[in-house]
């Protein structure tokens, strides 16, 4: 095993009966490319400042949902759990 295979492991994944059940009860709400190692489950917020403040302030685990990240988006991108972007993002794959 290689140290990249490795690492895998030292990433949050979905297990894949929850994954199969989320798809036959209706649950399962999109699939996409990882730009990243890792899977994370949270509220979905589509604004940075909204992010953050469901974060820190109410405690919840947050997605943030932007179709691309910008550097005034990083408060937001730190305080989530997971970060989708429609667009290709460097800037979310750097703050994974």
């Amino acid at each position: 095993m290689s140290a990249e295979q490795v690492e895998t492991f030292l990433h949050p994944q979905f297990v894949v009966a929850n994954k199969q059940a989320a798809l036959e009860e209706g649950r399962l709400l999109g699939t996409g490319l990882n730009v990243a190692l890792g899977a994370a489950v949270g509220v979905v917020a589509f604004d940075a400042e909204v992010a953050q403040r469901w974060s820190i302030e109410d405690g919840l685990d947050v997605i943030m949902a932007r179709p691309e990240t910008r550097p005034d988006d990083v408060h937001g991108m730190l305080a989530a759990r997971g970060i989708i972007t429609s667009r290709s993002s460097h800037a979310a794959l750097v703050a994974t």
